[in-house]
Order: C-alpha cells, then structure tokens, then sequence
C-alpha cells in the first residue's frame, strides 16, 4: 500500500492520478483552508466567502481534468457544505445536489477512504439528510476509528435530527 492524496491505495491500483487535477485540488484545498488557517489574513466575510467560490471552482475545475481522481469530488462535497452552512449560497438546492453527487462520487471511486465518507456526511447533514449523514460518519469512524471529523459529523447528524443525547 501506498498513500495517495488523503486516502490509502492499494498496490492493485495502478492508475496514476492527473497531476494537474492533484495540483489544481491541493490549491483548492489551501484556498479552502485558508479562512480557517489565517483568519487574521482575511479582511470580512466577503473575502472569505469569494475565498470559497474560488476554491469550489477549483475543485470543479481538477473534477473535469480527472473525473476519477477521488480527493476532487471529496473537496467538493466538503466546500458545498461550507458554503450552505456559512450562508454564502445563491442557489442553496443547486449546492446541495452538486455536493451530495460530489460525495457519492467519491465514495464509488474510493469507498476505503475515511474522508470520501466524511465528505458526503457533512453535505447530507447540510442537506437535511440525516440518517444519511449519519451512516457515512460511522462507515468513516468504521475505517479510521481516530478520525475526529467522523465524529464530529455523526454528533451534528445526531443533534440536528433531534437526538441531542445520542450526540454525546
């Protein structure tokens, strides 16, 4: 085995990613990051919304040039759901549908990686789909039982569905 962009791949895979998907996907994801980095950089919440914007586009973008490249569609799902949950979408079902597409697509081109889960959980929660969301945050806890995000995502399913103890 071998790692591969935020994911585990196995010596059987033998299909090399794009490079220039994987660089146009690790400036999206710098670009993502950012506003919650160095938020002492960013000046309002405009900046940070077309930080955003400029990400997602990036990540459309690195989908396009390797439609099989998972960690595109997983950061596609992940923006999407920031987007609709900082309240910066003009089209909030036309995000939702782009990212839990991202999100499925993810987990068929690489069900083994905790953050393809992760990234169709945290569009589902946003999406109002909390069983969902739920059941991809445990299949991600399933295969990292540390994976921090899982567990956030699953007590967010859980409190937003109205089971605030089981969110403990």
């Amino acid at each position: 085995m071998h790692r591969r962009g935020a994911g585990i791949v196995q010596d059987s895979d033998t299909r090399e990613p794009d490079l220039t998907a994987v660089g146009v996907t690790r400036q999206g994801e710098e670009r993502s990051d950012r506003h919650v980095r160095e938020p002492h950089r960013i000046v309002g919440e405009h900046d940070a919304r077309t930080i955003s914007a400029q990400a997602r586009e990036q990540f459309r973008e690195a989908a396009r040039i390797d439609p099989v490249l998972p960690e595109a569609h997983i950061w596609l799902a992940r923006v999407n759901a920031g987007i609709i949950a900082y309240g910066w979408s003009s089209n909030i079902d036309a995000d939702r549908v782009e990212g839990l597409k991202a999100g499925l697509e993810a987990i068929r081109l690489d069900d083994r990686n905790a953050y393809s889960h992760y990234g169709l959980a945290i569009i589902s929660v946003y999406s109002g789909a909390f069983e969902q969301a739920a059941r991809a945050a445990e299949r991600a806890i399933e295969l990292s039982h540390s994976f921090a995000l899982g567990y956030l995502v699953l007590g967010m399913a859980r409190l937003y569905s109205g089971n605030a103890a089981g969110a403990i």
